[in-house]
């Protein structure tokens, strides 16, 4: 549209040509009269201000698309596809450090998690308070078993997003810290349980079971603990418990077939 202004407004005989690779227009002008050229001339000099914006959006497309692409492709699943673009996609922008954060979930996903903790520690520290690959690093070290890596990381999520509107991420992180803490009491009390200290042990899995009561372990060796202890009541409490769980625990039904047994309540146990 703007070439076509210009040509309206001047009169003559010109040659135009517009290369559109290197995005250059070329006008020679051979001659034109006075007022249109002056217009002319002004259309000439304004033309970048539309076009070059433009070109502008074509030169950072391939990168900024490079990432999405990636996003794309790790939400379906094509794992390796997805690693492909972004390791393309980090080649172009090597301080982009959203292209790092969804590189080290292509490597977390493919198992890689060596290669993840790379990728995503550094695009930690390309930019320290982006709360994402915090997150995912949180992942990654947990999946090496390295419990107070994980929980650190948690916590910084925490730490950074207090305030923010990342709730999603502080959603995650807090599940999973409050999920670690309980494991780390749980494991706890198996050392004591192993030690035969039952009364501390018993003390950490009720803590491991406040802070997550869905814990099918802690509910069982509490259940072992209180047979031991001879309160039938929170024996059969936990090994229910178990139960709700996970319906087919052949052992917590046994478990509790004996409490009913021991005390007498043979209907039950047989039931059991």
């Amino acid at each position: 549209m703007i070439l076509r202004l210009l040509l309206f407004f001047i009169r003559g005989k010109n040659e135009i040509a517009f290369d559109r690779n290197s995005k250059v227009i070329y006008i020679k002008i051979l001659r034109m009269h006075p007022y249109r050229y002056a217009i002319g001339l002004f259309l000439l000099i304004n033309l970048p201000l539309f076009y070059c914006p433009l070109t502008i959006a074509a030169s950072q497309e391939p990168e900024g698309g490079l990432v999405e692409q990636g996003k794309a492709l790790l939400k379906s699943g094509n794992y390796n596809e997805a690693l492909s673009r972004l390791l393309e996609a980090v080649a172009k922008e090597p301080e982009n450090p959203v292209a790092y954060n969804y590189l080290g979930e292509a490597y977390y996903r493919l198992k890689r998690l060596d290669e993840a903790l790379t990728a995503l520690k550094k695009g930690i520290s390309l930019k320290p308070d982006y709360i994402t690959p915090h997150v995912g690093l949180g992942f990654v070290l947990e999946a090496m078993c390295d419990t107070d890596g994980a929980m650190g990381e948690y916590r910084e999520v925490l730490r950074i997003g207090e305030g923010t509107e990342h709730l999603s991420e502080i959603k995650i992180a807090g599940e999973r810290l409050k999920r670690l803490e309980a494991l780390e009491h749980m494991n706890r009390g198996k050392e004591l349980f192993n030690k035969r200290s039952y009364e501390e042990a018993l003390s950490e899995f009720n803590i491991s079971i406040y802070m997550d009561p869905d814990n099918t372990t802690a509910h069982f060796l509490s259940g072992l603990i209180y047979k031991d202890l001879g309160k039938p009541k929170e024996t059969l409490d936990a090994f229910k418990r178990v139960i709700e769980l996970q319906p087919r625990n052949v052992v917590a039904h046994f478990l509790i077939g004996d409490v009913y047994f021991r005390f007498g309540s043979y209907k039950e146990a047989i039931e059991k």
